[in-house]
Formats: C-alpha cells, sequence, structure tokens
C-alpha cells in the first residue's frame, strides 16, 4: 500500500509462529482522503489474518464509486461512519469474513426506485453485523436507525449466502414505532410488485399513521436464484385516522383508528371506529385471505 506505515511484532510459541502490529493506511480518492489505522494478528494455528480498523468521520458515498465498479446500483449511504471494521484473510488474501460495528449521528440513504431517486434523511444510525464468506453466515446483529421526523426502526436478521454471495435465505425481525401511510410506497420491497396487497397498501389505503408495527419475515430462494414472496409473514400494527377505499365505488370509510394483523399472505384490519359518508362505525372487520397471488 503506497504511503502505509506497517509496525510488527512476531512471536514464536510452541513452534507455531504469531504475528501482530499495527497499520497505519493513508488513503486518497477523488472526492475524499483519510487515514486508516488497524491492528492485525496472524495466528499461526488457524493460518488467518485478523485485522481491526478504526473508522472514524468514513463518508461511504465518498470511497465505495472508487472501489466498486457498479457502485451506483446499490443504496448510497451520504454519512459519516465512526466504528470498527473487521476483516479476516487467509493465506492467499481470499476473504475469510467482515464485519462492521459503529455508527452515525446522521445523513442521506438513496437508493434507485421504478419512479425515480428516494432520499431518506436519517438523525442516527447504528449498526453491527457480521459476513463469514466460508460458511455464507451473514448476521445482523443490530440496526437502529432514527428518521429525521421521528421514526424510529430497530432490526435483527440471519441470512444465507450462495455461490457468487446470492441470497439464499433470510429471517428477520424489526419493530417500528410510527410510519404515515404515504410513505409505506417508499419502502415496498422491490421483488414483492405488481400484487393486491401492494395496490391496498398505496393506493386503496391513504392518509393517518401506523404505530407499533412489529414484524417478522423468512424466506428461502427459488431453485433459479430469484426472491419469492416470504414464505412466513407475521406483521402487527395500530392505525390512526386512515382512509380505506375498500370498494369503490362505495362510499370509503375515513377517519379510521383500529388495529391490523398479515400472516402470511392474508390480512384482517380490525376497526374500531371510523366514518362512512355521515354514519359513524363503531367497530368492523376487513378480512382478505390472499393479498399477494396474482390472477
Amino acid at each position: 500500500f503506497n504511503g502505509a506505515d506497517l509496525t510488527i511484532r512476531k512471536s514464536i510459541l510452541l513452534g507455531r509462529p504469531d504475528i501482530d502490529g499495527v497499520v497505519v493506511l493513508p488513503y486518497d480518492t477523488d472526492t475524499t482522503s483519510g487515514i486508516l489505522v488497524g491492528d492485525f494478528t496472524y495466528d499461526g494455528d488457524d493460518k488467518r489474518l485478523n485485522v481491526t480498523t478504526a473508522l472514524d468521520g468514513l463518508n461511504p458515498a465518498h470511497l465505495l464509486p472508487s472501489l466498486i465498479e457498479d457502485a451506483g446500483e446499490w443504496p448510497l449511504a451520504d454519512l459519516r461512519l465512526s466504528g470498527q471494521i473487521l476483516l479476516g484473510l487467509e493465506d492467499d488474501f481470499s476473504l475469510h469474513h467482515i464485519g462492521f460495528k459503529g455508527r452515525s449521528e446522521g445523513g442521506d440513504v438513496t437508493w434507485q426506485k421504478a419512479w425515480g431517486e428516494e432520499i431518506l434523511s436519517l438523525s442516527m444510525l447504528e449498526v453491527d453485523f457480521l459476513a463469514r464468506l466460508d460458511s455464507g453466515d451473514v448476521a445482523l446483529n443490530t440496526l437502529t436507525v432514527g428518521l429525521a421526523e421521528g421514526t424510529s426502526l430497530n432490526a435483527t436478521a440471519q441470512a444465507k449466502l450462495g455461490d457468487a454471495t446470492a441470497l439464499t435465505s433470510l429471517n428477520a425481525e424489526w419493530d417500528i414505532t410510527s410510519l404515515k401511510q404515504n410513505e409505506i410506497a417508499r419502502f415496498w420491497p422491490r421483488h414483492i410488485p405488481d400484487t393486491l396487497a401492494e395496490k391496498w397498501m398505496t393506493e386503496r389505503l391513504s392518509a393517518g399513521t401506523y404505530t407499533g408495527i412489529t414484524g417478522r419475515v423468512g424466506l428461502n430462494a427459488n431453485a433459479d436464484g430469484t426472491l419469492p414472496y416470504p414464505q412466513e409473514v407475521d406483521v402487527a400494527f395500530a392505525f390512526t385516522d386512515m382512509d380505506i377505499d375498500y370498494a369503490n365505488p362505495l362510499t370509503p370509510v375515513t377517519q379510521v383508528t383500529g388495529r391490523g394483523q398479515m400472516t402470511g399472505k392474508a390480512m384482517d384490519l380490525n376497526v374500531d371506529r371510523g366514518i362512512v359518508g355521515d354514519m359513524q362505525v363503531t367497530s368492523g372487520t376487513l378480512a382478505f385471505d390472499d393479498l399477494i397471488t396474482t390472477g
């Protein structure tokens, strides 16, 4: 590495070579520059080089395009990260594992949707994940996201990667404090388009706010590597001041408050109160057996 400062210590214990040291690595791209400081150890038994690198204010939006040719397809995080990168390298310098533990005090995340670019403003981000390339196991131990408008998300996940790091399985759990109905389209999964669920969640339901959202999903990839609708889905939420256009051209229910549950492909909306024209609704249920299957 050009300009790197390397300090190495070597010891031999019972005939096994162990090496540890510190590397100081300056980096300089078209848009940013800085210094990475890392501690490394080489274990003679495992024959693996483990590196822990401290970050202080690194902006991935500046660094990734210089390292990854097709980074434009990725969600781009324009924020300053502080924490640690964990790397494990085999004898041939192939990657054994990679992880990150750290946080940011705010910034923007940009990604591409069908209608163009979406920008999400964050007030904070905390991440702890580890991916093992030898076994394909990925663990998201902590993901805490604070949005600028006051919403917070907590999530954990476990995934399995196959050949070419393609996702083969995923299990995730999350809770969200609140989410405006008009924000649903921004977060709808790109691999589950053109379903009745998408139409309902983005067109038939309007106004209002979801609160106390908890969820769990589990999926296994198809044989051709594509991602299906999750085989396991369990989502619960409350909602307030929602408008429900349940059977156009019938009069919609407005200012609805209640609770919802989605299990598998079915969804129940339990209404505690609402308004239909001049009438007050004190209770009711809307039940859907399958919001996903087309045709």
